[in-house]
């Protein structure tokens, strides 16, 4: 209930900038609510993850320390306050040392889940590699603000493609298999679509970015790759989808 409340906050200010009642930009209101899909998956993140990668690799059950998960999401809760709340003429006082700090402490909170020991299984390497992109965006976001040759931009589509539509398609590919009784595996099909979907962030960070002519190809390849990407899904997991459960395999 709290997320759909922050939501329907976010779309009701989004209303009084069309009304011209408020003086906030369209991109104030966009930021803030990225931040509320990013805390929500930082959340879910922090506890699915772990306990997702110890069982995938049969390796033991990956302890949550209490001390560094309230380090890694009390910031993330601030910087979203700071971006609803606060008077946008200081605003950028609070983003910038609060991303950097979200950042940190949650590559501490990954550094403790394995990642290495994922490298050979997609359903687990394209969580991690996700939540990577959200602390990589993060911390580009509060640099941008005092490094001008960081794009507040990239920033954001690093965290929205790589973090936020890499979790979402690597979460939907394990838990369709898991609560429809099907073994925790995916084939090369699924493998293609989650490479496609991080090319994809690539060629929107990089190539818009080290090849300014390239900027409207660039646009163009990551779209069609996210295509792919969530295209293949879409074919790979009709079938799951659509019959009747699997019963004998562990969800």
């Amino acid at each position: 209930m709290p997320v759909l409340l922050l939501f329907a906050f976010t779309n009701i200010q989004f209303h009084f900038i069309a009304l011209g009642k408020s003086h906030q930009s369209i991109a104030d209101i966009a930021l803030s609510v990225v931040l509320v899909v990013t805390v929500i998956t930082l959340v879910v993140g922090g506890r699915v993850i772990p306990f997702f990668t110890s069982r995938g690799t049969n390796t033991e059950v990956i302890e949550r320390v209490k001390t560094i998960e309230y380090l890694a999401l009390i910031p993330a809760w601030l910087l979203l306050l700071a971006t609803l709340f606060i008077n946008n003429a200081t605003i950028n006082g609070f983003i910038a040392p609060l991303s950097i700090i979200a950042a940190t402490t949650n590559f501490v909170r990954l550094y403790r889940w394995r990642t290495i020991s994922t490298l050979r299984i997609p359903l687990l390497w394209s969580l991690h590699l996700a939540y990577l992109s959200l602390i990589i965006g993060l911390f580009l976001l509060g640099c941008s603000f005092y490094i001008s040759a960081i794009s507040e931009s990239i920033a954001i589509h690093i965290i929205t493609i790589g973090g936020l539509g890499g979790m979402i398609l690597a979460m939907i590919s394990r838990v369709s298999l898991g609560h429809t009784g099907r073994k925790l595996e995916v084939g090369r099909f699924m493998q293609v679509a989650f490479i496609a979907l991080f090319l994809s962030l690539l060629a929107r960070v990089l190539l818009t970015t080290v090849v300014p002519t390239m900027l409207l190809n660039g646009y163009v390849i990551s779209a069609s790759l996210w295509a792919v990407a969530f295209g293949i899904f879409t074919i790979v997991y009709f079938p799951v989808l659509t019959k009747p459960r699997v019963d004998g395999h562990p969800g």
